[in-house]
């Protein structure tokens, strides 16, 4: 979870729950935060999909996923190389 908070009464959380919990997840979270944060409450929850565009949204479209990231460089390149 990612929390902001603005020092005062404002709070900015964002869950991602793993594949296969389900909507009770977030719901069992957000009742245990607020037991422990009196005077809280839900006012916007947005629920929000994996992903879109080009943005792998299902486990089945992983193929072949290298364990170096392929965006990630390997090696140290030299200046000249850059």
């Amino acid at each position: 979870a990612v929390v902001l908070w603005d020092g005062r009464g404002h709070v900015d959380l964002n869950l991602r729950t793993p594949e296969g919990l389900g909507g009770g997840a977030a719901k069992r979270f957000a009742a245990a935060f607020l037991e422990k944060m009196a005077g809280m409450e839900v006012v916007l929850r947005d629920v929000q999909p994996r992903g879109t565009g080009r943005v792998v949204n299902f486990l089945e479209d992983i193929e072949d996923v290298p364990e170096t990231p392929r965006w990630a460089v390997s090696q140290v390149l030299d200046e000249d190389e850059w």
